[in-house]
């Protein structure tokens, strides 16, 4: 079942989430978040992709496209966020709550 839906500025957008773990938060959980705020969880990253999400053990060609397509990216490792980028274009980005 899909998650309800949140109000969000991300409705319609579509998030890439790649690797296994995101600090405290398993691969799934990040693409409910997505999810229930209206995003579309794409496999493929294209410039019309809004964000990508590299959890641990990412893929590294899915974060070369997004550098090269000029995509905004989030990338965590077992402890929290290591590297980010936002595209001033793409607006303001949510973000899982990782004290919940």
């Amino acid at each position: 079942n899909p998650p309800p839906l949140v109000e969000s500025n991300l409705l319609g957008k579509s998030i890439v989430v790649t690797g296994s773990n995101f600090a405290d938060l398993k691969r799934k959980q990040v693409e409910a978040f997505y999810q229930a705020r209206g995003c579309k969880i794409a496999k493929d990253i294209s410039k019309n992709t809004h964000l990508v999400m590299c959890g641990t053990s990412y893929t590294a060609h899915k974060l070369a496209a997004a550098i090269e397509n000029k995509v905004s990216y989030r990338v965590f490792d077992a402890k929290g966020l290591t590297e980010s980028y936002t595209n001033p274009k793409v607006g303001e980005i949510d973000a899982p709550d990782y004290d919940a």
